[in-house]
């Protein structure tokens, strides 16, 4: 996998991402024909697999209402309220945890434990994957020829 310039291990795991949205993905996602990066994440507690929208210009985790009307008394708020500026305008809703997990094709999957925005996100079975709370919980990087993103623990 991935080595930083010492040597040591920079990532031990990848994953096949798309770069353009396909009938079987939600919706949301087919808005538009622009390449975007969507990989495959599973919910534990749902015990599901879904296809996640990469945004690293996103703050947090962010999931359909269904989804969260499906996760329901597994879902862990902080009682925090915050509201979020999103292309459906502003969205009220509050912070709490989520166990998400990646699924690797080469190396382990990881579970990663994600800040996420539990709100009224109309967009059915979307989920957003965003920089605070999530990506900058693990190491990441993408190769765009081979369409791979790597991934692994970050150090603490």
């Amino acid at each position: 996998m991935l080595q930083t310039p010492a040597g040591d291990c920079f990532t031990t795991s990848w994953l096949t991402y798309q770069e353009d949205a396909t009938e079987s993905m939600p919706a949301a996602y087919r808005r538009d024909d622009s390449q975007k990066i969507y990989i495959p994440i599973i919910l534990p507690d749902l015990n599901e697999r879904y296809t996640a929208l990469l945004d690293t210009g996103a703050p947090y985790v962010v999931l359909a209402k269904n989804l969260v009307a499906a996760l329901g008394d597994k879902v862990r708020t902080t009682g925090v309220r915050k509201r979020l500026l999103t292309r459906h305008g502003p969205i009220d809703g509050e912070w709490g945890r989520i166990e998400l997990e990646l699924p690797a094709e080469e190396g382990h999957s990881l579970k990663v434990d994600a800040t996420a925005f539990y709100c009224d996100w109309p967009d059915e079975d979307c989920v957003v994957l965003g920089y605070m709370g999530f990506l900058q919980r693990i190491r990441f990087g993408i190769d765009s020829v081979q369409c791979r993103f790597y991934f692994g623990q970050a150090d603490e």
